[in-house]
């Protein structure tokens, strides 16, 4: 009678372990309202510096300024992310989460964690909802 419960115990932990997974993957990677306002900020200064003509060297100090914890500044570093270069040109440094949120030439946003990982940041579209969760999906089908 042991044995069995633990059979299912087992099976039933992996079951488990394996639909966490599937919801993870299939939800994909979200971004946190942090992260977004983040990603806004640079795409803003971003913008800004376009406005001006992209003057070289850039200088952040002319369009924002932050207060501590978190800083801006210039960012001169290039990262490769998913086989593609990515040249930095302003970076906001969180200092309570310590992540950089950084903007390279082209618009696009990064952020790079302290333990040097970057990824890309998808800025989502303002006004469009976001994407329902999966447990929302789910219950929709369920009830209708």
């Amino acid at each position: 009678m042991i044995r069995r419960n633990r059979t299912i115990a087992g099976v039933l932990l992996i079951l488990l372990v394996g639909v966490g997974s599937a919801i993870l993957i299939f939800r994909g990677q979200t971004t946190d309202p942090e992260e977004q306002q983040a990603a806004m900020r640079l795409h803003l200064l971003h913008g800004w510096w376009v406005e001006s003509g992209s003057p070289e060297p850039p200088q952040i100090e002319r369009y924002v300024t932050y207060s501590p914890p978190s800083t801006g500044f210039v960012y001169s570093a290039s990262h490769n992310i998913d086989g593609r270069a990515h040249q930095g040109l302003f970076a906001y440094r969180d200092g309570i989460k310590d992540r950089t949120f950084i903007v390279d030439r082209g618009g696009e946003i990064f952020v790079l964690d302290r333990n040097g990982r970057t990824r890309l940041v998808k800025l989502e579209p303002e006004g469009q909802p976001r994407k329902p969760s999966l447990l929302a999906r789910i219950k929709r089908r369920l009830l209708k």
